[in-house]
């Protein structure tokens, strides 16, 4: 009788633990929530735990932003571990929320498919104005050739790159006008419709996934690579990341 009175008092003590731990959670969340409505005016899309002890993650449409856990302080910026050398580790927490997302823009990506098998496919923020950009571009057959499909998304730096960038999208031949503008610097004569904003909602959505420039690499699992890579550095990056 004892023996079991004891593991009675054993899983009640465990559920009270959890119990507590929950209500500490909603408790961080709730006040990280208060904090980031009042600050930009918005809630946050997502909350989750920061890899920086006593902090939370906030993704906002004006950026991703660390909040202490008391609500008192605010961090925008790069994050570091050094415990393996140096590591960037800002986004971390983000990947499943970018895996979650990736699916509501996948329908207005202007695609460069594989040739042959494909092994990976790749969702990379761009910027026609960007000379890493250009440079990609300019290998984009190198990147087909190795197995991976090249799926474009836009993110324009300047109010004028968003411009041209919306008319790209809204070509009848998207693929070749993006070529055009990258390649040659040549934006077509394109009037969109006054209310197609796919290019300024796919430069929000790539905001609030942590991208800060281009070009940006992204793959299904939320996993992302910041930066320019040459085609087979990127092959053997992907093996990495898959």
């Amino acid at each position: 009788m004892l023996k079991l009175l004891s593991a009675l008092g054993a899983i009640v003590l465990s559920f009270s633990v959890m119990a507590q731990a929950a209500d500490v959670k909603d408790d961080v969340e709730n006040r990280v929530r208060a904090k980031v409505i009042a600050t930009f005016g918005e809630a946050p899309r997502m909350i989750v735990p920061a890899p920086l002890p006593g902090y939370t993650q906030a993704v906002t449409s004006q950026g991703n932003f660390f909040v202490s856990n008391d609500g008192n302080y605010m961090i925008y910026g790069r994050l570091f571990e050094l415990k393996d050398g140096l590591v960037e580790i800002t986004d971390s927490g983000l990947n499943g929320y970018r895996a979650e997302h990736i699916s509501e823009l996948k329908q207005d990506t202007i695609s460069y498919p594989a040739k042959g098998d494909e092994k990976y496919s790749v969702y990379v923020f761009t910027d026609i104005t960007c000379g890493f950009c250009r440079k990609m571009h300019r290998q984009i057959e190198d990147y087909q050739e190795l197995g991976i499909s090249v799926h474009y998304l836009a993110w324009p730096r300047s109010d004028q790159s968003m411009a041209d960038m919306q008319k790209i999208w809204c070509a009848d031949d998207k693929v070749a006008a993006l070529s055009d503008a990258k390649l040659h610097g040549e934006v077509p004569e394109q009037v969109c419709k006054t209310d197609d904003q796919t290019v300024q909602e796919q430069w929000m959505m790539g905001s609030q996934f942590g991208v800060r420039g281009t070009p940006a690499i992204m793959l299904d699992n939320g996993a992302m690579i910041p930066g320019y890579r040459e085609p087979a550095d990127l092959l053997e990056a992907l093996g990495k990341l898959k």
